[in-house]
């Protein structure tokens, strides 16, 4: 059960009104505030939508106004070159740490004036077949890092665990020696 508090409130508010009236997209400032205060995404979104947004309609209102105006002709943008590049760059370069599309995709909605479902969308319709080199590339290497990074943990659980039987071996040891010595 979340707990919500006054400031988790105005915090939410301010900023999804914030990033609105920027062009951004709501469920990269919803995944955004939930790494920020440690919430799930979900529980955030319900949040606004249920209590947050109807107490402040007014400011939404004029965020949405803002919004429309500085970004009322992006449809009808053609996309810039720099754009698409970077998209791709930025993609390729998550995938080859092991992260996803996703996360890759909402770290370039703060980037760029662009809905994260409309890069996402030029992305699977263009730039990912013209990157499949690369997009091949970065997966494997993805995957090894994925995997390096589970055998790292899994060593580090292992050494945790030697540790624990080796104290567990010291205190036999010395239960053995006050055995001996009794006798």
């Amino acid at each position: 059960m979340n707990i919500w508090t006054d400031k988790d409130d105005k915090q939410i508010g301010d900023v999804i009104i914030q990033e609105l009236a920027a062009g951004k997209s709501l469920r990269g400032t919803v995944r955004k505030l939930g790494r920020e205060m440690n919430k799930e995404p979900k529980h955030i979104y319900n949040r606004w939508y249920h209590v947050i947004r109807s107490q402040r309609m007014e400011e939404v209102k004029e965020a949405e106004e803002t919004r429309q105006q500085n970004y009322i002709h992006l449809r009808d943008y053609k996309w810039l070159t720099e754009h698409e590049e970077l998209i791709a760059q930025v993609i390729v370069e998550y995938m080859s740490s092991g992260r996803t599309q996703t996360e890759a995709i909402d770290h370039l909605t703060t980037l760029l004036p662009y809905s994260a479902e409309r890069m996402r969308n030029r992305w699977q319709s263009k730039l990912r077949k013209q990157s499949a080199q690369e997009v091949e590339r970065a997966t494997e290497i993805g995957k090894r890092k994925a995997y390096k990074n589970r055998l790292e943990k899994k060593i580090e659980e292992l050494k945790s665990e030697i540790t624990r039987l080796q104290s567990i071996l010291e205190e036999c040891d010395e239960e053995i020696k006050l055995c001996n010595k009794k006798e």
